[in-house]
């Protein structure tokens, strides 16, 4: 075998592989990639492409070389131990080359990112239980409401009936305490509907009527994609960090930990809906798809539909989750 390894098992969800290539594999791979780069160097006093090999090999970057010999060996290693291991990543690996010699085997790390398990627990009765306790609150809040309304009206009529005889009319307090019929109330209370639940007060429940750890590779990703892109708008409004900061009243520690909580949650969120979507077999049909494709006009427009259809897919999916999660 041109190859070994050892696997272990790292916290939130992630598989680390130590491997060690031998050099008969490294090398010729290794002469691929050099092959491939002297073909593009430009030698003084050759055209390019047609310089000595081994006058080409002494301008070459041997770190990119042996950067790109990684990523030219590592795939099939990858998928073979995948496919023995019987993992489900759920992005790529990181790749780490910790010791690469002429003449040796080469060793590399490798961190593999896997789907997490998800555990439900009593989700669905934590949120009739919410749902509940806001439409209480609801009806307790138009109570209140309305004999505050009633109040003010039962005040200024007796006020006035005081300008007029003195003292207010029992016949008007007494009909002021009656229930009332009236036809305008009842045009505005007519088209009412009870109080729903805040998709985020949902979200709030799945997060904690569950059990589930996100790779942090995934979640680091995801840091680093927003910072990047706080970077560029600051830099935009003509601001520094150091001034955003500022601004914001904020430590970088404090900023990238709310970012990495936040991205933490946001892909928590998304396994547990298709968790949910799994266990209440909730799927998209082919029909669903179809109608999707029926809104694209032109050859253009069709052609990045079907490229999409796999995200539409998992689009319509979620919505299915939320609505089922609406309707509990």
């Amino acid at each position: 075998m041109s190859y070994t390894y050892k696997l272990k098992s790292l916290p939130k969800s992630a598989k680390e592989a130590a491997i060690e290539i031998k050099w008969d594999l490294i090398s010729k791979n290794k002469d691929s990639v050099i092959t491939r780069a002297i073909s593009t160097v430009n030698v003084p006093g050759f055209r390019i492409g047609k310089a000595p090999r081994a006058t080409a090999e002494k301008m070459l970057n041997m770190d990119k070389i042996y950067e790109e010999t990684v990523r030219e060996t590592i795939p099939e290693i990858y998928k073979a131990i995948l496919e023995k291991e019987k993992l489900n990543p759920i992005t790529s690996p990181a790749v780490s080359l910790t010791e690469a010699k002429e003449g040796e085997s080469w060793k590399l790390t490798m961190t593999i990112p896997l789907v997490p398990e998800v555990k439900l627990k009593d989700y669905k009765k934590q949120i009739k239980n919410e749902k509940l306790k806001v439409e209480k609150e609801a009806s307790n809040t138009k109570a209140t409401s309305k004999e505050a309304k009633e109040g003010e009206k039962k005040e200024t009529l007796r006020q006035d009936q005081d300008d007029k005889s003195g003292t207010p009319s029992d016949e008007i307090a007494t009909s002021l305490d009656a229930p009332r019929n009236d036809t305008e109330d009842a045009k505005k209370t007519e088209g009412e509907k009870p109080a729903s639940l805040m998709l985020s007060s949902i979200f709030d429940i799945l997060l904690k009527e569950s059990e589930l750890e996100v790779p942090e590779l995934l979640t680091n990703e995801e840091v680093n994609r927003r910072l990047t892109q706080l970077l560029e708008d600051i830099k935009k409004v003509g601001l520094t960090p150091e001034q955003y900061l500022t601004s914001k009243k904020i430590k970088e520690e404090e900023l990238h930990a709310q970012y990495f909580k936040d991205s933490e949650d946001m892909y928590k969120i998304e396994f547990i809906i298709a968790k949910i979507a799994d266990e209440e077999k909730l799927t998209v049909e082919l029909s669903e798809l179809e109608n999707i494709m029926g809104l694209a006009k032109t050859d253009e427009e069709k052609a990045i539909a079907r490229r999409n259809m796999a995200w539409y897919e998992t689009l319509l999916r979620k919505q299915k989750v939320i609505d089922f999660l609406n309707a509990l």
